[in-house]
């Protein structure tokens, strides 16, 4: 609907980044699919996960692309 995937909050964090932290696969395969850049921010965020977890899948999708 013309959203801007690549948009960034106030603290510099893009919906692929948040995502990839969180291990969201589903969202993350949807924001690479409608144009999500994927930056170093995006690995280290997947690799650092949410409570201390590596997002071994979101990390492996991130490979993909």
């Amino acid at each position: 609907m013309g959203a801007d995937v690549n948009q960034k909050d106030h603290l510099r964090r893009s919906p692929l980044s948040i995502s990839c932290f969180l291990g969201f696969t589903k969202l993350t395969n949807l924001l690479l699919e409608n144009g999500a850049k994927i930056d170093g921010t995006c690995m280290e965020r997947a690799y650092y996960g949410w409570n201390g977890n590596i997002q071994i899948e979101t990390l492996d999708i991130l490979q993909e692309k």
